[in-house]
């Protein structure tokens, strides 16, 4: 079985800026309320509280953006390098075997050309990620044990996409985004198949899906429990996930309203 390697590397400065403009934009909030984005930015950078009106266009909002980040970069370099030393340290601990048997979870196999899935560490609320590319972004703001449950997360949603286009395939280019409803599906598994036993005795680090899918309820069921239920009587990973996404596409609108 093919495995890729996770290399840890430092953000590029201007992606980090882009991504804290892009939480700020107020068309980005308007269309994408599964997270606090803009609150998550301000706790990082306060200076920016205040600083950006809905009237400001993309490029008003990136010009206040990119040298208040910069400055914070600068002065976290320090801080940016050790944690990806520890962090690449922690991920060949166990890469092979979690890796190896999350695969073998959803009964897939790796794409071959792609030899490397890349974590950046930047200065960010979020973490953002690219299914195609193989790459996801960290944050030294959180504790290492942190870091490596959401670098799970966000390999999870890797995994799923390869299965997926097994499954079905993807135009090229394309990949689950917000309120689609595989985006939905893709953050709803998280629970079941990363707390699975073969997956938790490698990284014994509980994992959880956003809070809202477990106080929402659809009926008089939470979301997730609807999930869960569907994952305890699966008969492969393929039944699961066509069950799932069947059950997200019926209450689609109504997850988007509850859930953001």
């Amino acid at each position: 079985m093919i495995l890729p390697h996770i290399t840890v590397k430092k953000i590029d400065p201007l992606v980090n800026a882009s991504f804290i403009a892009r939480f700020l934009d107020p068309d980005f909030l308007a269309k994408d309320k599964s997270r606090p984005f803009a609150e998550g930015v301000y706790e990082l950078y306060p200076s920016l509280r205040d600083k950006v009106t809905t009237t400001m266009s993309k490029e008003e909002i990136y010009d206040i953006v990119e040298p208040i980040v910069l400055k914070e970069l600068s002065f976290r370099q320090e801080e940016l390098e050790q944690r990806i030393s520890i962090l690449q340290q922690q991920f060949q601990n166990f890469e092979e075997a979690l890796l190896h048997k999350m695969l073998l979870l959803f009964e897939v196999l790796w794409p071959g050309e792609q030899k490397e899935i890349i974590c950046y560490i930047g200065y960010i609320p979020r973490c953002p990620r690219n299914c195609i590319t193989k790459e996801f972004f960290l944050t030294s703001s959180m504790d290492i044990e942190t870091n490596i449950k959401a670098g799970i997360h966000e390999i999870n949603h890797f995994i799923f996409y390869e299965k997926w286009k097994q499954m079905h395939g993807f135009p090229e280019g394309v990949e689950p985004m917000h309120p689609e409803t595989l985006w939905f599906l893709e953050e709803l598994i998280v629970d079941p198949t990363l707390n699975e036993p073969i997956l938790q005795e490698i990284v014994p680090i509980p994992q959880q899906a956003y809070e809202q899918f477990y106080v929402q309820k659809i009926g008089d069921t939470p979301v997730m429990t609807h999930i869960k239920e569907i994952y305890e009587r699966k008969e492969s990973m393929e039944h699961f996930l066509e069950e799932a996404h069947s059950f997200i596409q019926k209450h689609h609108i109504e997850l988007i309203e509850k859930c953001g």
